[in-house]
């Protein structure tokens, strides 16, 4: 296994790499570089990627998201560079849309995107919410779905979630931005669980707020 500063200088230019790729340029610009592999923009990124995902796996042969804790990796600086790969993992799975399912991205948003010991702020806090209101519309929109909209909204909006938020800082009481994230979760939990199934209505109306 690699010595912590090797992990840090394995992913981290790769990484920030990827960030910068895909936040440089206008939306329909970034899609055109994650689905057109065959233009020059869209080679680069995928000789990028593919160097990116190959080094990942000195790490972790399944798991896409590194975990520092079981790499015992322990220096903040060297737990930031996770963090940082595991937010380019990320950022590459929703423009991609194959690398990561819903459901990992979900289990992993909180650690990808806040540091160790510090609450989680409104606006990633706001795109949880919406990805995981799309996993739910994703779920009910299943021909073969077995599991009711009950047991969905139980998983995706926990009733625990202010004690998962509480356990990022155990240090410190719940921000602001996090109380009003538990608040408008429970809102949106109860909110989807009234909805009828039009799933685009309930997208327009739920997702495109902020």
């Amino acid at each position: 296994m690699a010595s912590e500063m090797e992990t840090g200088k394995l992913t981290a230019p790769q990484s920030t790499q990827i960030l910068s790729t895909l936040a440089q340029g206008p939306y329909a610009e970034t899609i055109r570089i994650v689905t057109e592999p065959d233009s020059e923009l869209g080679q680069a990124y995928t000789t990028l990627k593919s160097l990116f995902d190959q080094t990942k796996k000195i790490y972790s042969q399944q798991a896409p998201f590194l975990s520092a804790d079981e790499l015992n990796i322990r220096e903040p600086e060297h737990r930031a560079t996770i963090r940082t790969t595991n937010l380019a993992t990320f950022v590459s799975s929703v423009f991609g849309g194959q690398d990561v399912g819903f459901y990992e991205l979900n289990d992993n948003f909180i650690q990808t995107f806040t540091p160790d010991g510090v609450p989680l702020e409104w606006e990633p806090g706001q795109l949880y919410l919406n990805l995981k209101t799309q996993m739910y519309l994703s779920a009910v929109s299943q021909d073969e779905q077995e599991r009711t909209k009950e047991d969905i909204l139980e998983d995706l909006f926990p009733a625990n979630l202010e004690d998962l938020l509480a356990g990022r800082h155990m240090d410190t009481e719940l921000s602001e931005s996090e109380r009003e994230l538990v608040r408008a979760s429970e809102e949106r939990r109860e909110s989807l669980l009234n909805e009828n199934h039009d799933v685009e209505s309930i997208r327009k109306s739920k997702c495109s707020t902020s």
